[in-house]
């Protein structure tokens, strides 16, 4: 089967997953700068009314603050992060598995591609039962925009291809191109959906479709080649002993004559059941005992390779393009068909069914390996009883994996970013991120949230004498410190930004009282952190 590729491109990436993050900046010029060296601070990305009063890629940051100062006096200016760009990305990328399991931002050739701004879909299969490219296309791109995205989208054969026509043969107001024949030389005289020549719109792509890297793209503006037609005329010979092999290899990728796939932004499933039903229904007894006899086959095959199932999505997809997920978190890995229908009927009987199914799949998200353990005559493991991993199965399956959710210790050095929280449910690992440093007496029981500001007063060798805090608790009166233990110098690494550092003291009021209590070295302010008992 002829593989086809849907680029979706999103212009200015990292200005539109900001403003999707933070919509009250959406009015704002906004500029995100990153730092070079001894070039100091430059404009990396800037929003469109930015570029409107003169902003652009490249300027420093001092220069673009005064440009865009002058259009409104609420610009926002912040450091880049291709961390949370790629974050975004990823998220986007699960999201749109809804129209294809193949989906990434990387290629697999000869010479590889990774694309910062956008996605590839393979749609060959799926398109099909979606309506066509077509359709699919503008489906896709109604369902980006009402996330709040603003993208363009194109069909070809490759990812070159597909990649060319998304970033320099569409528009605004023509945010769609579709090739319905391969990306061909000119003189092949077959046509796209839109009646042009595939030839034309091949020819009139700029230098930059092909990416390339930048230097060689200066290169051939320099040799007075601004266009695909004009490279495409030079002897290959010659070309490739003055430009290298990456321009003629890109060519080549673009038409299809060196094949490029799409790397899976995450493997298929090991285990994957899926049925096709040759006459679509909505019939709830048949569906039932569909899933329920891919269940037997699927817990057979996890069975036989010594998995056991953590993490199990079962999906209808309906003649009419509409989707059903059920998601199933599990506490112990399990090949129990029978659980496993439990769980899902109860996620099945408040769900809307779709009004005729076409297809039933089962994929196995997370699997581990199952463990054998010999039963105990008195008792049992009183860490993960039977009972509670049961009860934490049902209730994530009624209420929904994120609603039942446990605590994860994380290695942090400031003690309210020791912990998260992650569904109970679905997780591989039960590993909490090793055990704590200190002693169980050198943590207090109850933290404030955030920290609540305290008037010290310091002996000479700055330990607290005296303490006063505006509470019920404390009143106002000036409580004398009895006894001290510190400081405990906590701060953060370099790596992770402007640094905060803070000096601890656990310390008993004549009262009796024990708190923590830190003193923050960036402003000499004091704060209350926890209460012991």
């Amino acid at each position: 089967m002829t593989q086809r590729i849907l680029c979706l491109w999103l212009p200015h990436w990292p200005i539109q997953r900001l403003v999707v993050q933070r919509p009250e900046l959406r009015e704002n010029p906004l500029v995100l700068y990153t730092t070079h060296g001894s070039r100091g601070k430059r404009v990396w990305a800037c929003s469109r009314k930015a570029r409107e009063a003169g902003v652009k890629a490249g300027m420093t940051v001092a220069e673009a603050s005064a440009l865009s100062s002058v259009v409104s006096s609420q610009s926002h200016i912040e450091l880049w992060s291709s961390e949370e760009d790629q974050m975004r990305l990823k998220e986007l990328a699960e999201w749109a598995e809804r129209y294809t399991p193949m989906i990434g931002w990387q290629t697999i050739s000869e010479l590889p591609w990774k694309m910062t701004d956008g996605l590839l879909l393979e749609v060959g299969g799926t398109a099909k039962v979606l309506g066509g490219e077509k359709h699919l296309a503008q489906k896709i791109l109604r369902d980006v925009q009402l996330l709040g995205y603003h993208p363009r989208v194109a069909v070809a054969d490759t990812p070159g291809a597909a990649f060319a026509m998304a970033r320099y043969a569409t528009s605004v107001r023509d945010p769609i191109r579709h090739l319905a024949a391969r990306a061909v030389p000119p003189e092949d005289g077959r046509t796209s959906e839109d009646g042009k020549p595939i030839g034309a719109l091949w020819e009139g792509l700029p230098i930059e479709a092909l990416r390339l890297e930048a230097d060689t793209i200066a290169l051939l503006h320099r040799l007075g080649v601004l266009f695909c037609r004009q490279l495409r005329a030079l002897p290959r010979a010659s070309l490739a002993a003055r430009l290298g092999e990456h321009p003629a290899i890109r060519m080549a990728q673009l038409t299809g004559e060196i094949a490029e796939w799409i790397e899976p932004h995450r493997p298929p499933p090991e285990f994957r059941e899926s049925y096709q039903l040759e006459y679509p229904t909505a019939c709830r007894r048949s569906l039932d005992a569909f899933i329920q006899r891919l269940l037997k086959q699927l817990t057979e095959h996890l069975r036989q390779a010594g998995q056991g199932a953590i993490r199990l999505l079962c999906r209808l997809n309906s003649a009419d393009g509409g989707v059903l997920d059920i998601d199933v978190g599990l506490f112990r890995p399990t090949i129990s068909a029978n659980h496993l229908w439990d769980l899902i009927e109860m996620q099945l009987e408040q769900a809307i069914t779709p009004a005729a199914v076409r297809q039933i799949v089962l994929e196995v998200m997370v699997s581990t390996p199952l463990r054998q353990k010999q039963g105990e005559l008195f008792g049992g493991d009183l860490r993960c009883p039977r009972e509670l991993g049961g009860l934490l199965e049902r209730l994530s399956s009624r209420l929904g994996r994120e609603a039942v959710l446990q605590v994860r210790l994380r290695r942090e050095p400031l003690p309210e970013e020791t912990f998260a929280e992650q569904p109970a449910a679905g997780q591989a690992a039960r590993n909490l991120g090793g055990q704590p440093a200190h002693g169980p007496l050198e943590r207090p029981l109850f933290f404030y949230h955030p920290p609540r500001p305290l008037h010290v007063k310091v002996m000479k060798t700055g330990d607290p004498l005296r303490i006063q805090w505006r509470s019920t608790r404390l009143g106002q009166a000036w409580q004398q410190v009895a006894q001290c233990w510190g400081p405990e110098r906590l701060e953060t690494s370099w790596w992770r930004g402007p640094s905060v550092r803070r000096d601890y003291f656990r310390i008993e009021t004549n009262s009796g009282e024990r708190f923590w209590i830190f003193h923050r070295l960036i402003d000499n302010r004091w704060f209350l952190h926890g209460a012991f008992g």
